[in-house]
Formats: structure tokens, sequence, C-alpha cells
């Protein structure tokens, strides 16, 4: 049994399946959160009440939902964050938020494609590893 606890704005949201959460990873994408990163945990149950495991898939969303930026930690092996890495990036690359309170934005090289993006989201909710269908550059936060 999966469960992918989502938050998103800093509401959590709950998936106990593979298809509801594909229903909340198309809501994350569709530009609707795109005020800050959404976090995404996979564990055995929900990720609250101090209970978080040991690693975090994070997105971020241009407003529109058509780029997002991936985000990656985890607290075991390198404990390396990592964000997504686009050799290419859209030469009109959109500012993505990565930490509001901070004001932190994903550097242009971050930005991805939704598809892209929803592709590796779904791999960590199936396995909550690094996610293989990106490219990684390491990051100190975002």
């Amino acid at each position: 049994m999966i469960v992918v606890t989502a938050l998103m704005l800093n509401k959590p949201y709950f998936a106990d399946s593979l298809d509801e959460a594909e229903a909340l990873i198309d809501d994350v994408l569709s530009g609707n959160y795109w005020q800050n990163m959404t976090k995404l945990y996979m564990a055995d149950r929900r990720a609250v009440d101090g209970f978080y495991p040991e690693h975090q898939f994070g997105l971020g969303t241009d407003r529109y939902g058509r780029f997002a930026a991936a985000h990656y930690v985890t607290d075991s092996g390198d404990g390396m964050v990592r964000q997504s890495l686009n050799p290419a990036p859209p030469a009109d690359a959109p500012r993505i938020i990565c930490d509001a309170e901070s004001e932190i934005f994903f550097p242009a090289s971050a930005v991805i494609s939704h598809a892209a993006a929803k592709e590796a989201a779904m791999e960590y909710c199936r396995t909550g590893a690094l996610p293989t269908n990106l490219i990684w550059q390491p990051c100190y936060w975002c």
C-alpha cells in the first residue's frame, strides 16, 4: 500500500492509491498552486503529526501549468539536495517559485515540461526514490 501526502500551499491532501496520486499530481501541475512549491511524500502512512519519510519530492509550476521545476531531497545516502536540470531550458522560461516565504525561485535551468514533471512525480509516488526520467543538478535548497 502506498500513501502520498501532498502539502499544497501548506494544506495536506492525501492519496491512498496511484490513481488518486495521479489526480493529486494533475492538480498540482494545473497551475493553481503556482504560489509555492508543493511537497510530496510517499510512505506507508500519511505524513502528519511529525511523521515525514526520509525523502521529499517537490514541484513548482508557472501560473498556467505549462512548465514546472522539480526538487528532491533525502536524509539517506549522500543527502544531497537536487533540482531538475534542463540542458536546453526555454528561452522564455517562467520564474517558478521554490520557497515563497524566502522569495527563492528555481533557476531557469531547472524549468522542465509539464509532461516530464508528471512522469517524474508518478515515478516518485511508485518508488519514493529519485526519479530517473530527469537530469538532476545539485543545489543548496532551490
